[in-house]
C-alpha cells in the first residue's frame, strides 16, 4: 500500500520515513503524509524524517548525461546499456532523472523516470507547521552527528 493511501491507526509514539523517501512526492501528497501521520501519533509523539537536502537534489538534477553498459543490474537481469539524462526545474524545485535501457540482444528500449522534490529547510518547517507538528529540529544525520557516507540526507524531528 503507498504510504499516500495507507491507513496509519493512533496511539503511536513514532513515526518515522527514512532514507530520503519523503522526496519523491508531490508537496500536496507529502502535505497528507504528514498530516496522517500528525493523527497516528500519541500526545507529544515523534516524527522522524530523514530527508535530501536541497543541495544533493540540485546538484543530481544539473548533473551530465550519462551511460554504463551491464551484463545485468537495477534495470534489466540481461546485458543492456542505460542512458541517463538528468533535469533540474528551479521554479519548482524538482529534479527528474530518465532512464533509456536498451536490451543489449534485442535492442529493445525501456524507459523509466523519477521525480524527487526539494524543499528549503524554510518549507520543510512550514509544511509541518501546516500539519500541526511543533519544536521541530534538525540533525545532520540519524545517529546525531556528520555522516560522510549519508551526507546527501539529514534529519528533521518535530513532536505532535
Amino acid at each position: 500500500v503507498y504510504k499516500r493511501q495507507a491507513v496509519y491507526g493512533q496511539g503511536f509514539g513514532l513515526v518515522m520515513l527514512i532514507s530520503g523517501e519523503f522526496n519523491p512526492f508531490r508537496p500536496e501528497e507529502a502535505r497528507g503524509i504528514l498530516c496522517k501521520a500528525f493523527d497516528a501519533l500519541s500526545n507529544d509523539g515523534v516524527l522522524l524524517l530523514e530527508v535530501s537536502t536541497f543541495e544533493s537534489l540540485k546538484e543530481a538534477g544539473e548533473r551530465e548525461a550519462s551511460w554504463y553498459s551491464s551484463p545485468g543490474g537495477l534495470f534489466s537481469d540481461r546485458p543492456h546499456l542505460c542512458l541517463t539524462e538528468n533535469f533540474w526545474d528551479a521554479g519548482r524545485c524538482i529534479v527528474t532523472t530518465r532512464h533509456f535501457v536498451v536490451d543489449a540482444a534485442a535492442g529493445d528500449v525501456a524507459r523509466c523516470a523519477e521525480s524527487l522534490q526539494a524543499y528549503s529547510d524554510e518549507r520543510y518547517c512550514s509544511l509541518l507547521a501546516e500539519c500541526g507538528f511543533a519544536r521541530v529540529r534538525f540533525y545532520p544525520s540519524l545517529v546525531g552527528t556528520v555522516d560522510e557516507t549519508q551526507s546527501h540526507f539529514f534529519v528533521i524531528v518535530a513532536r505532535k
